[in-house]
């Protein structure tokens, strides 16, 4: 299959504007690609609509068109609204049928934002041959994740229905001044009323904790119940700043696309529309219906590759975050890769039987075997002696089975600054500081790095935080009568 090469996305933790920023912005370059993927889907969806929503109309309209209905034929007044009942019947099972593929849909949209993100450059065709084995486990995911949901709400709505109900009734027994009654129906609302909020808060909780669930199977290959699990315990801690996060988005996609587009809609269409509904049997009552169709499932083709974006940039930064995702690709490209094309080269954060039928099929770039972890996980230093490449990936997999520590992430920064990876050397670096503020070799490390990059300002502040944190006087003495360190001493 065809891919091109592009430019890789450089993978870290970012904030809520970041995040957006990114969205926005790969929805912007690969607009045309995001469109193809929703038309596939969406465009079969969006004719099977308009053909039950105009056989609909003809059945009411039908009567209308005759001249004079008494003087008509019954005949062929029933055939014909028979006929229209049949289309708009089996249109309608057509839709529902196809509506089964939605799921590969957004199967394929994450594939692809997944790969460009990696720097790969997948059509839309690549992107639907890759989730196609996932497609199963996609579907049944969303199918369990909205059955759950639905079940939390049902609760809620009969409850919401009855609160609303008290209210009404208890606006009547005001004016009937019955005490009894009114008290009554204030007990009942208070006992509604916490079903709702409970209900409520319970959905969006769980959709929240699910949220991720699409872009694990596809990232990952993990099953339908396990991807559920997964989302779970990846946004543990987080949920709360994934929700904000959400809620921005969807503030932002309502002001930015939703709203424009729906005032367009109304604009073009809104009148008509309404004169087919008051009965307006004329054709331009019946093309403002059917227009007004077709521009709602246009601006779900516009607004579906952003929700897919989004959720797929919040999996990668959360990866980022807990797992240190980005750096093991940066170990990943330092070792080679033995990946069948199409596939999405994103390794689970622990060997697990969900994940075994994936990494057998597609072993991830820089993946150490599984028999090995025991190794990784052992107290034993790394030889120094080996390459870096392969002690860069011995040392991310060491860290993905014990934990991050200061130490290993001290390793990791020097095996990168070796092999003239210098970002890579910064952000383990940095990550060893946030563990450990109180190190001095690792405040010395920063001094020199910061040396190479040509920041200077930075290289001297590190090194003044090494001589202030380094307890042994003849160490710092060597550092301050090294002539080579001159220019990032700070002044005597």
């Amino acid at each position: 299959m065809a891919q091109h090469a592009s430019s890789a996305i450089e993978l870290r933790a970012r904030n809520v504007g970041e995040l957006l920023d990114l969205t926005f912005s790969l929805y912007r370059s690969h607009f045309w690609t995001f469109a193809a993927i929703a038309l596939v889907v969406m465009g079969p969806l969006m004719v099977l609509n308009s053909i039950s929503s105009a056989a609909s109309l003809a059945q009411i309209f039908l009567p209308f068109a005759m001249d004079d209905p008494l003087e008509e034929p019954m005949t062929g007044l029933l055939t014909a609204t028979l006929g229209a009942s049949f289309v708009s019947l089996c249109a309608s099972g057509l839709l529902l049928l196809a509506g089964v593929f939605a799921p590969w849909m957004g199967g394929a949209l994450t594939h692809n934002v997944i790969e460009r993100i990696l720097g790969r450059a997948p059509t839309w065709r690549d992107s639907y041959r890759a989730a196609q084995p996932r497609w199963a486990a996609l579907w049944v995911a969303a199918a369990l994740r909205t059955i759950v949901l639905y079940l939390c709400l049902i609760p809620a709505a009969v409850s919401l229905y009855v609160l609303l109900l008290a209210a009404v009734l208890g606006v009547g027994v005001l004016d009937a001044n019955t005490v009894g009654s009114l008290v009554a129906i204030v007990g009942l609302a208070a006992l509604c009323l916490p079903l709702v909020v409970v209900g409520i808060a319970v959905a969006v909780w769980l959709g929240v904790a699910w949220s991720l669930s699409e872009p694990a199977i596809v990232g990952e290959g993990a099953g339908a119940t396990q991807s559920l699990r997964r989302s779970y315990r990846l946004t543990q801690g987080f949920r709360w700043r994934l929700l904000g996060r959400l809620l921005m988005f969807w503030l932002l996609q309502l002001v930015v696309v939703q709203l424009p587009l729906t005032g367009l809609q109304l604009l073009l269409f809104g009148g008509l529309a309404s004169a087919a509904e008051t009965g307006d049997p004329s054709f331009l009552a019946w093309i403002g219906m059917i227009g007004s169709l077709v521009f709602g499932f246009v601006s779900g083709v516009l607004v579906t590759p952003l929700n897919v974006i989004y959720a797929t940039v919040n999996y990668l930064d959360l990866r980022v975050r807990k797992e240190q995702l980005d750096l093991h690709l940066r170990a990943a490209r330092l070792t080679p890769s033995v990946s069948p094309a199409g596939e999405v080269n994103i390794p689970s954060p622990t060997p697990s039987p969900a994940t075994t039928a994936w990494a057998s099929s597609d072993v991830s770039v820089g993946q150490v075997p599984v028999e090995q972890s025991a190794a990784w996980s052992s107290d034993q230093p790394i030889d120094p002696s080996l390459p870096p490449g392969q002690r860069i990936s011995l040392l991310y997999n060491r860290i993905r089975v014990s934990g991050p520590s200061a130490e290993l992430l001290n390793e990791l920064g020097l095996a990168y600054q070796q092999i003239g990876d210098l970002d890579g050397a910064l952000d383990a670096f940095n990550r060893a500081r946030a563990l450990d503020p109180y190190d001095a070799g690792i405040a010395y490390n920063l001094a020199l790095l910061h040396r190479d990059r040509n920041n200077l300002a930075e290289a001297r502040r590190m090194m003044a935080e090494y001589l202030r944190l380094e307890p042994d006087p003849e160490e710092r003495q060597r550092v301050l009568s090294n002539p080579r360190l001159s220019n990032v001493l700070p002044p005597q």
